[in-house]
């Protein structure tokens, strides 16, 4: 048994399952080929490179009980949870699913050349990230971000300018392997999107579907009720969130595979499905209001470790859409619920906000810079006008002034809400670990890390409230302590009373609910920390924490719940494991080691029952 990581307290994207397993292990997964012309500069002889479709028997991967670890990195990106690992491009469908069209492959260049459809108008920050993949990882693309603009990593590797991937050559393959990845952020505002002129003529192919024109018109009036009369910016952030937000989808990996015509108009019609439904299923609809898309295939940004590097895990395996926007290039959206994030241009509606996770150390990387792309025609950037005749001189100083002071009031109101967005961000990874799949949890690094961060949630919402927790305090004298908080006939605190009969009576109904489930997330600790296996985790936990929560915040007066909202104690002591998480690594340094279980075989080393899929 692997010694016990406390799960990083600065956040990580939270996620389950995924589309593609994107060949993580070629043995244990049929693939279909796909060939590659490779451009020989050396003569006139070429040949083709085989790579693969990573779209084949995913399902049969995605409800796999092991989560098998396959790469870390580490990256300057002040947004960590924009580290999309690419991985694969998708650019034809014809009817029966996505595959990579032929394309010719050329010698990786020292640096790539410039984005496609990227201008210099557009802002963008160059990000360094270092990945090194596991020594049983093996596969025949180099995961990247993207895009890419440079890559440092040794073997033999040819470049597909169309989809910006590297692609194994001559046996190479990634066991073990290091490398290094220069890529943009690219960062367009809703503005410079809602603006975007028509695309060129040569992406025509990128908005072909091989469907019968009945089924194309049907989806398009479909697509046009959703996307609505705007530009087509407009129409794909609807479509977006229609898919990932409207609550009438939902995910799960248990449907049949597929992302031909049949599966997208059953997809549509069921609204259920996973991730390989979901991309493709807007990827079709954006093609048909002539916005030109293609499917990429990777990993999504993984797990942050207490070492401030990212787990890439088998499971966060991930397909998404990416659509094309004069000015910005190829841009990714994020139809699929609870997996991955929406990208900052994708949420119009919402105020930028300081960085919620703490950047991963790169060791020597480079600090990321704010730079621009040149461009090889002329300039998007906006110019100014010349000023009007007989204009007040006065104009361009007031207007400075202006951008000043609402500068400084929009600096004062970030640093403000700041706190509350890291708390908010926390306690979503929290549940959104003990709301999982119970049968995900493989080992004792599963089935430890929700129920720590449960009964570390509790803590919080406790000493955010003004009940911190004595430092030798055990999981049963923190129950009784927050019991007599809960009593029923305890004092109300300041504001707690002044509700009317029926707000007093939801409190009362909430502080009763949060006494029944305190003693069960206790026990469940418990357990944890001081029986000889950690037991397998209780499914309904996730209910019991936020019980508790509305329970203790019932208890608390007004002012007391906005101070624990504004400027939440809990904050002060971030950055290393809990007390709860040192009691648990400290007691699996003396639980009995049991054997590692091997691939095939259940409990104890028995042979288990083949996997059906």
């Amino acid at each position: 048994m692997r010694q016990y990581r406390p799960p990083a307290r600065g956040g990580g994207r939270i996620g389950v399952a995924a589309l593609a397993v994107a060949v993580a292990v070629p043995a244990l997964i049929p693939l279909s080929a796909n060939r590659l012309l490779d451009k020989n500069d050396n003569g006139p002889q070429s040949h083709r490179l085989t790579t693969i479709n990573p779209v084949v028997k995913l399902s049969d991967e995605l409800n796999r009980a092991e989560n098998r670890e396959l790469m870390r990195y580490r990256t300057n990106s002040a947004t960590p949870g924009s580290i999309y690992l690419r991985i694969s491009s998708l650019d034809r469908f014809d009817g029966r699913s996505w595959q990579p069209s032929e394309r010719q492959l050329i010698d990786v260049p020292k640096d790539f050349p410039k984005p496609p459809g990227l201008d210099q108008g557009v802002r963008t920050s160059e990000v360094v990230t270092r990945v090194e993949s596991d020594r049983d990882y093996d596969q025949g693309s180099l995961p990247m971000p993207y895009p890419a603009t440079q890559v440092q990593v040794k073997g033999s590797w040819r470049y597909e300018p169309e989809g910006r991937l590297l692609l194994a050559d001559n046996k190479q393959g990634l066991r073990g392997l290091g490398w290094t990845v220069t890529s943009l952020d690219v960062e367009p505002t809703p503005a410079q999107l809602k603006a975007a002129g028509p695309p060129p003529p040569a992406l025509a192919p990128y908005v072909a579907l091989n469907l019968p024109s009945d089924m194309v018109n049907r989806i398009r009036q479909q697509a046009l009720r959703i996307g609505g009369n705007g530009t087509s910016y407009d129409r794909a952030r609807n479509l977006e969130e229609w898919f990932a937000r409207s609550n009438q989808f939902r995910y799960d990996t248990k449907v049949p595979p597929g992302n031909g015509a049949s599966a997208l108009e059953n997809f549509l019609e069921q609204k259920v499905g996973y991730c390989e439904q979901f991309s493709s299923a807007m990827a079709v609809m954006a093609r048909t209001l002539g916005i030109p898309a293609r499917i990429a295939v990777g990993f999504i940004p993984g797990t942050q470790q207490a070492d401030m590097s990212y787990k890439v895990s088998s499971h966060d395996a991930h397909a998404w859409p990416e659509l094309y926007f004069s000015g910005a290039g190829w841009i990714r959206f994020e139809p699929t619920p609870s997996r991955g994030n929406s990208p900052s241009y994708a949420q119009q509606d919402v105020a930028p906000v300081a960085p919620s996770a703490t950047p991963g150390s790169a060791g020597d990387l480079p600090s990321k810079q704010p730079q621009t792309v040149p461009s090889a025609g002329p300039s998007t950037a906006t110019t100014s006008a010349p000023a009007a005749v007989g204009a007040s001189s006065d104009g361009p100083r007031l207007s400075g002034r202006v951008l000043l002071i609402g500068g400084a009031v929009l600096l004062v109101v970030l640093l403000v809400v700041a706190p509350m967005l890291v708390r908010a961000r926390v306690r979503r990874r929290r549940f959104a670990a003990l709301t999982r799949d119970v049968a995900a949890d493989v080992d004792a690094d599963d089935r430890a890390g929700p129920v720590l961060g449960g009964w570390a949630e509790v803590l919080d919402t406790a000493r955010d409230l003004g009940h911190p927790a004595p430092e030798a305090e055990t999981p049963r004298q923190a129950a009784e302590r927050l019991l007599a908080v809960l009593a029923v006939d305890a004092p109300a605190a300041d504001g707690a009373g002044e509700a009317d009969d029926t707000g007093r009576l939801a409190a009362g109904s909430a502080v009763l609910a949060a006494r029944e489930a305190l003693p069960r997330i206790a026990l469940a600790t418990e357990r944890l920390l001081y029986a000889a296996t950690p037991p397998v985790r209780e499914p309904g936990l996730g209910e019991d924490v936020r019980a508790v929560r509305r329970g203790l915040l019932a208890r608390a007066g007004r002012g007391r719940r906005l101070r624990a909202s504004l400027l939440p104690p809990s904050l002060r002591r971030r950055g290393g494991p809990s007390r709860a998480e040192r009691r648990y690594a400290l007691a699996e340094r003396f639980r009995p080691r049991l054997p590692r279980r091997r691939r095939g075989e259940g409990p104890g080393g028995t042979p288990k029952p083949a996997d059906l899929g």
